[in-house]
């Protein structure tokens, strides 16, 4: 496996402790799920762009990583935006887009420990991370290659939990067209930002049988409560 200094992600919320309380939540609500039914493969999405998704999906890992001996592998499968693998400094790195695209060079290949893919640690002993690779325009096309597949099935008989950083789900068809090899989603939601209508709709794309939780991005304590409370309601409704 590759080593990799310590990260210092940029935008880490945890000094909100609203926003901490919900990561806090999430994390015994995934680490349950694997208990109670083996699910592994989480996939962090919002409605559109600018919502927090991937401050959620790296918040997430650590969290889980940094409770006790639960591996984590995060996989940065924006393949547009490549937030994920910024904040790593792993720019220019082979990485997802390389693989599904099978461009990954010789060299590369040799020094992953999956045998399809390079991984590079996290400074955390149970935390590692699949970059991007380079950004690419047809992101919806290599997610659906069997490629991806036969990817997730090798990484989850190597690590408890996979939390895949998603591309927004009303700005491109990458999360729709992965949903059935994802066990479970959370999204991201910038209340102040995005209307209802919007994270509705996105929800109904993905299917409610496959979401596990909300987290509210910059709400405030009377706000979370106001939505926690239409929401349940909506999910009650629906379902």
């Amino acid at each position: 496996m590759e080593s990799k200094k310590e990260i210092h992600a940029p935008g880490n919320k945890f000094d909100d402790p609203l926003y901490a309380k919900q990561v806090k939540s999430l994390r015994s609500r995934v680490l349950h799920l694997i208990d109670s039914t083996r699910s592994s493969v989480i996939g962090i999405t919002s409605a559109v762009d600018n919502e927090g998704k991937t401050s959620l999906a790296l918040n997430l890992a650590l969290s889980i990583s940094n409770s006790g001996d639960t591996s984590v592998l995060l996989i940065d499968a924006d393949m547009i935006k490549c937030s994920l693998t910024t904040i790593f400094g792993l720019e220019g790195a082979p990485g997802l887009s390389n693989h599904l695209n099978g461009s990954e060079g010789e060299e590369d290949a040799r020094r992953s420990n999956t045998g399809v893919i390079t991984l590079w640690e996290c400074g955390l002993d149970n935390m590692a991370i699949i970059p991007s690779g380079n950004p690419v325009d047809n992101s919806a096309d290599l997610l659906i290659k069997n490629a991806f597949k036969d990817l997730i099935d090798d990484v989850k008989g190597k690590f408890n939990i996979v939390i895949i950083d998603l591309p927004p789900v009303v700005s491109t068809p990458d999360p729709v067209s992965v949903k059935n090899r994802i066990d479970k989603f959370i999204f991201s939601y910038y209340t102040a930002k995005t209307p209802r209508a919007l994270l509705e709709d996105a929800i109904r794309e993905i299917g409610l049988e496959k979401i596990l939780g909300v987290v509210l991005n910059r709400a405030d304590k009377e706000k979370m409560l106001k939505y926690r409370k239409q929401y349940y309601y909506y999910y009650n409704a629906k379902k």
